[in-house]
């Protein structure tokens, strides 16, 4: 039996595929088409029957071309194909965040998911639903399965780029995902990760995550030997963001399942971490902690090419900062000036003193350091989920150009 897709003038579509229907509804019939036309391609050869809006084609998706219309006439081969298709007019588009796909097995094939790491097998369902990573799973798109670096506008080179002040509040998470937002809008998708060091951290408040996985299961499996020889080793504990890059979270507590504390990320960890990271990566951004005296923290700073210090311009927060420049540059971590940017940041119902911030950012430029501004934002402020689309025009300005300047 051929394949066949039907969309709707809502978004909705469904493929019939090995006796299988699969549902989805990106709210776009173009995104609908493009996700389910990468499904069918993954598991059928040849052609296959689109209707759109009633509405009946063939199309091949192994070509992305669309043959005549099925009005069971004979078809004129010389009669030139149409490719101006909505698949041929509109760029591939990710689905909205609470886009999902409904899969419904035959009864006689009906087998039960994997565990993920031991967790208790899941009941037996007639229909389930795969969330948006494992919707990007099926179709090989946005979360870069099958595509290379080299598929992105702008090249991006390999960078590690390190999130840190010990003083809480001056805005590091926020500022990494806002940065991650901002390289993907330059290079493209699937480039950018940013990694949580952080127990106890905001990241999967501010980028939702996928997955119960943290960095310590990657650590632990890092750990094993060929570990992340094929890129999709590092699925499991991948959650992708809308903009196209994404996140690996800490563990919200120090304790863990059997109420043990949980094992410390160390420094072997961390190169581990990165070096699988790097076979699919080029850009990780890590967030890290308050405590300078954790391993994975020290170990951050001295493997970043870039390192970047959020700041609010009062005395307090200067100080400590500074004095968490000065102890790096005793400890040995070199070429500081050159790898360390200052940005300044701040809430909007806490505007700094212009006359302190521009004495303070005057003397870190006369000193020789880079400095960045990230206007306040009400969108950031919310505490919640940051979006790009919805920060103000300046403050996308402003990531942009940091952005620019970590590479």
């Amino acid at each position: 039996m051929k394949p066949a897709i039907t969309i709707t003038t809502t978004g909705e579509g469904t493929l019939t595929i090995d006796d299988q229907t699969i549902t989805i509804n990106t709210g776009n019939p173009d995104s609908t088409r493009s996700l389910l036309t990468s499904i069918a391609k993954n598991r059928h050869t040849g052609p296959l029957t689109l209707t759109i809006d009633g509405h009946t084609t063939t199309i091949n998706p192994d070509t992305d071309t669309e043959d005549q219309p099925d009005t069971g006439q004979p078809v004129d081969e010389d009669q030139p194909v149409d490719e101006t298709t909505p698949q041929h007019r509109q760029q591939e588009q990710l689905p909205h965040d609470d886009a999902a796909v409904e899969i419904t097995p035959p009864p006689e094939t009906m087998t039960p998911a994997a565990p993920h790491m031991g967790s208790p097998q899941p009941p037996r369902h007639d229909t389930h639903t795969i969330d948006i990573d494992d919707l990007f799973h099926h179709a090989s798109l946005g979360a870069g399965m099958n595509r290379s670096h080299g598929t992105s506008p702008t090249q991006l080179p390999d960078r590690i780029i390190t999130l840190a002040n010990l003083k809480g509040g001056t805005g590091k998470t926020p500022l990494a995902v806002v940065l991650a937002q901002a390289l993907a809008q330059l290079a493209g998708h699937d480039d950018i990760a940013v990694i949580e060091l952080n127990p106890r951290g905001t990241l999967a408040a501010r980028a939702p995550s996928h997955t119960d996985l943290t960095i310590t299961d990657l650590a632990a499996a890092a750990r094993r030997d060929g570990f992340a020889t094929r890129p999709r080793d590092l699925d499991p504990y991948l959650s992708w963001q809308p903009e196209g890059w994404a996140t690996i979270v800490c563990p919200p507590s120090i304790v863990n399942d059997i109420n043990s504390l949980i094992t410390p990320i160390t420094s072997d960890d961390l190169d581990r971490i990165i070096t699988a990271l790097h076979s699919r990566f080029h850009v990780i951004i890590l967030d890290t902690g308050n405590n300078d005296l954790d391993a994975a923290w020290q170990h951050a700073i001295t493997i970043s090419d870039r390192i970047i210090i959020p700041v609010q311009w009062d005395p307090d927060t200067l100080t400590l900062t500074q004095n968490m420049v000065s102890d790096m540059d005793h400890l040995g971590h070199t070429g500081l000036k050159n790898r360390v940017l200052w940005v300044g940041t701040h809430a909007p119902i806490d505007r700094p003193n212009h006359a302190m911030k521009k004495s303070f950012s005057t003397a870190l430029v006369d000193a020789g350091w880079t400095v960045h501004n990230i206007p306040a934002d009400r969108h950031i402020a919310a505490d919640a989920t940051i979006t790009w689309t919805k920060l103000a025009r300046r403050t996308r300005k402003a990531a942009t150009t940091l952005a620019k300047a970590t590479l």
